[in-house]
């Protein structure tokens, strides 16, 4: 089983070998990216940070500093669920960044997706960050 720093890699590589040969690759396919990738981190730092015995969570009782309001990854995701959650939404982020067609309602779609993730994943990451979030690999 890969391990999440060799995923992160791979995915690097992939995107440092793919980019050349991308002529529809644009600022906001890397922007959306690059976010991907901090939130990603953050949330294997949310999955890992937790109260030192015997105190708990005023929020929900739980064994953990923070929670994740990511409704698809549930309040505490495992690292598991992060990297899958996460390899998975790059991926169709990849798919969506090469619809360009002659469609101007696919391509509409792809724009207002992009603009959609990139302005979601900054609130996301900000957030995280005002809290102290770290990015986690």
């Amino acid at each position: 089983m890969f391990r999440v720093k060799q995923i992160f890699i791979i995915l690097i590589l992939l995107f440092c070998l793919s980019t050349p040969c991308l002529a529809e690759w644009d600022k906001s396919d890397t922007t959306l990216l690059v976010m991907r990738l901090i939130d990603w981190g953050q949330t294997r730092d949310i999955a890992t940070r937790k109260w030192e015995p015997p105190y708990v969570s005023d929020y929900d009782g739980s064994e953990y500093v923070y929670h994740e309001t990511n409704h698809f990854l549930g309040k505490h995701p495992s690292i598991k669920e992060a990297n899958t959650y996460f390899a998975s939404a790059i991926v169709i982020d990849f798919i969506i960044s090469h619809l360009k067609t002659k469609n101007n309602v696919l391509n509409k779609f792809k724009e207002y997706y992009q603009q959609y993730m990139i302005c979601n994943t900054f609130k996301c990451i900000t957030g995280n960050y005002n809290w102290g979030i770290r990015i986690k690999f």
